[in-house]
């Protein structure tokens, strides 16, 4: 698992305060959330992927330099066997300003093929969740 600070920018919708907008695109979901006028804040769930015998993703998170305050983001990896099962979580703290990445991710136990998702969030608050994606990695 691992932490990256990327360049930032100031996201890309602003939604008013108090709304969301989801955004579905190719490589995973974003949800811009309005906070205050000038706070924004977002999460990106991408889609999981297979790579060295491992379930990977990377869930970023945005938060826009009028914000206040630090808020934790947590990423999640997810499977699904009979229901959908937590397989690794992480959490950081978010500032305002910052342009963070969380990458989670999950030993394979086998090659069986496994639906797979991953999930982003702010503390306690709604996840955003990427497209369920089919992977040869079991477990």
């Amino acid at each position: 698992m691992t932490t990256q600070y990327m360049p930032y920018e100031e996201p890309a919708l602003v939604p008013a305060p108090g709304k969301e907008i989801t955004v579905a695109g190719v490589d995973g979901v974003t949800t811009y959330y309005g906070i205050t006028a000038s706070c924004t804040e977002s999460v990106t769930a991408n889609n999981p992927y297979k790579s060295s015998g491992k379930a990977v993703a990377h869930v970023q998170f945005q938060r826009s330099s009028g914000c206040v305050g630090s808020k934790t983001g947590t990423a999640l990896l997810d499977s699904y066997t009979i229901w959908w099962t937590e397989y690794n979580r992480k959490a950081t703290t978010v500032n305002p300003g910052v342009n963070v990445v969380l990458t989670v991710s999950y030993t394979c136990q086998n090659s069986n093929s496994t639906s797979w998702r991953s999930g982003g969030l702010y503390n306690n608050g709604s996840v955003t969740y990427s497209a369920s994606t089919s992977l040869s990695c079991g477990h």
